[in-house]
């Protein structure tokens, strides 16, 4: 098992670590913590069994500064080769198509494929951005926030940490409700019980509790169980 700061998410050395009191010092940030609910199966002060510490995923990055945690996710999986492909003969077909129609042919013939075009436009876009995007999560005393670049994608936001309660991962899946291939995303839950969505679509449950594991570390958040969290 690796350890790692429950502030910054700094991995700690051997010889930072006490066993018999279950503490260790970060030489990164300086801060000291208890590790005891980091160990699978341990207990916490309530009585209650803490969750596994979950691993950084493939195509994660950390990286903190004097004020702020970085956690930095790679689109890129294999989910996005076959779509290169299928994307690459949707739009050769439909480049074939209107390099081939008479100037002399009916207006049908341009006008039919068009939603088509747009569906193929949709689809390669989305593609590009599986190759190219990143996406960044900050994380500081007095907020989340969330970017994706560097080709524009919706989700980019700031949301303030006070009265920040609980924060746990959901699954979903299309808009009809089908169980079809599942998509997970990290949800925050504030004192009053108002909930809001830092982000979605992350393509594993592994990947929505790590961001979950990382965030209630950095924030000081007691892990507890919500209504329909994922996991």
């Amino acid at each position: 098992m690796r350890l790692q700061c429950t502030r910054c998410a700094s991995p700690i050395a051997a010889a930072d670590i006490n066993i018999q009191t279950m503490m260790a010092k970060c030489a990164q940030c300086a801060s000291v913590f208890s590790f005891g609910g980091s160990v699978p199966g341990a207990r916490t002060s309530l009585g209650g069994v803490v969750k596994p510490q979950v691993p950084k995923p493939s195509g994660f990055d950390v990286r903190h500064d004097d004020v702020s945690l970085w956690l930095t996710r790679r689109w890129l999986s294999p989910l996005y080769i076959p779509l290169l492909f299928f994307c690459l003969a949707w739009d050769a077909f439909l480049l074939f198509w209107y390099t081939h129609v008479p100037s002399e042919a009916p207006w049908i013939f341009t006008v039919f494929p068009i939603a088509h075009v747009a569906v193929g436009v949709g689809l390669t876009y989305y593609t590009l951005c599986g190759f190219i995007n990143k996406t960044y999560l900050r994380i500081s005393r007095n907020s989340l926030s969330v970017r994706s670049g560097p080709l524009p994608w919706p989700g980019n936001k700031e949301v303030s940490v006070q009265g920040l309660s609980q924060v746990f991962c959901q699954t979903s899946f299309d808009s009809n409700g089908r169980k079809g291939q599942p998509f997970y995303s990290v949800q925050l839950l504030r004192e009053d019980g108002s909930r809001v969505e830092l982000l979605s679509g992350l393509p594993t449950l592994e990947h929505a509790q790590y961001i979950e594991q990382q965030v209630e570390r950095y924030l000081d958040i007691q892990d507890n169980p919500v209504t329909g969290e994922a996991g």
